[in-house]
């Protein structure tokens, strides 16, 4: 892939974290949803890593930072495109870490992250919103899925977005690091049975 030239104004650091998945049955998805999936998460992350490369807007001693979910590790009964895109990712962080080296590419893979409610704005006035993937869940199943996940965790609590920032954190100043996904689920691929 051509590169342009990098300036003392190209990035450093470049995260994406963009898109939600589609985490209903995979029988009673529309195919249009499942190929919106793989157009934000795969497309959406391979078109701006080969765009800031070709624009030299990151330069050799940088790094670009992907976000998936940790469902293609273990998936569960109906992830099926869960589990599909967050693996085409994973393959596509080794795949991009060969191709733009000395550049450094990696994905942070959080688990359960219980994440700040907000109120947004909405044409019929304010709405309770919760900024996670779980965000439809009826609360009193979102609280005993939470209890679950502490009690299968190794670190017996689920996490909060400052200790997934510091994977982050990690992935973009460890300068040995790169074709890394990097794991930040408490140990629960180790513990737990499929909840």
């Amino acid at each position: 892939m051509p590169r342009a030239r990098w300036t003392s104004r190209s990035l450093l650091r470049k995260v994406y974290t963009a898109g939600a998945l589609v985490n209903a049955p995979f029988d009673k998805t529309l195919v249009s949803e499942q190929r919106g999936a793989f157009d934000v998460h795969f497309w959406g992350a391979l078109i701006s890593a080969k765009y800031v490369t070709q624009k030299g807007y990151i330069n050799p001693t940088g790094s670009i930072t992907m976000t998936i979910g940790s469902s293609f590790r273990k998936p569960l009964k109906g992830w099926v495109m869960a589990a599909a895109v967050t693996g085409a990712i994973d393959g596509l962080t080794r795949g991009l870490a060969v191709q733009l080296a000395p550049i450094r590419v990696n994905t942070v893979s959080p688990g359960y992250v219980e994440t700040e409610v907000r109120l947004k704005p909405s044409r019929s006035g304010l709405r309770l919103t919760v900024l996670q993937i779980w965000n439809n869940m009826d609360p009193k199943a979102k609280v005993a899925l939470a209890d679950s996940v502490a009690r299968t965790a190794l670190v017996q609590h689920v996490a909060y977005p400052d200790e997934i920032a510091d994977a982050y954190l990690f992935c973009m100043k460890c300068t040995n690091l790169s074709g890394v996904t990097l794991d930040v689920e408490g140990g629960r691929l180790l513990a737990q049975p499929t909840v």
